[in-house]
């Protein structure tokens, strides 16, 4: 069995975000305090694994024909892993 790309097989930190789609919910994450906001580019030090929980949908999305969701989004450092 292969190792992973990420340094440590547990989250470095999670974020729960709504959004419509993962790459809305991916501009809320990032925008958290946990990432450098003058970084350009967290892909290159962080793995992110987006996971839709649950459907949060309310009445007034749901005429629009629109639905929402909560995402789990969990970030794992880029790394060898320890052997």
């Amino acid at each position: 069995m292969s190792k992973p790309d990420w340094k440590s097989e547990e989250p470095v930190h999670t974020c729960y975000e709504i959004g419509r789609d993962e790459d809305g919910a991916m501009d809320y994450c990032l925008q958290d305090d946990f990432f450098d906001q003058d970084d350009p580019d967290p892909d290159s030090k962080y793995r992110f694994v987006v996971t839709k929980d649950k459907e949060i949908t309310d009445e007034d999305d749901e005429k629009l024909g629109l639905r929402d969701w909560l995402w789990r989004i969990e970030v794992y450092e880029k790394g060898t892993t320890n052997e």
